[in-house]
């Protein structure tokens, strides 16, 4: 696993009238601070581009369908430098990836 990277598993409670499932909360220890949420739609079979933060701690989970996260360490000061994972986020594995900036 990428240095800096934390899977943090999630609960999702369903029952026949459907889910609740919590994504973060403050009491958490990956939890850092507010900055914004945003939520994306991926269509089917396409591909979103590489990104990188250089400030933010990026927190991803999906609620609906799945997605492929592939991840790349390009820092140079890093053990893991050179390596990628690739991750699929379902809600049927419902987990927290929370990624260090320069990922």
């Amino acid at each position: 696993m990428i240095e800096g990277v934390i899977i943090t598993k999630l609960k999702k409670i369903d029952d026949d009238r459907g889910s609740v499932i919590t994504m973060l909360r403050s009491d958490v220890e990956v939890f850092k601070s507010f900055g914004e949420i945003y939520f994306s739609t991926i269509f089917n079979n396409s591909i979103k581009a590489w990104h990188l933060h250089k400030k933010a701690i990026l927190n991803y989970a999906c609620i609906n369908g799945k997605v492929k996260l592939v991840l790349f360490d390009d820092r140079k000061d890093s053990k893991t430098l050179g390596c990628y994972n690739e991750y699929i986020l379902a809600p049927t594995d419902y987990f927290l990836i929370t990624i260090p900036p320069y990922i």
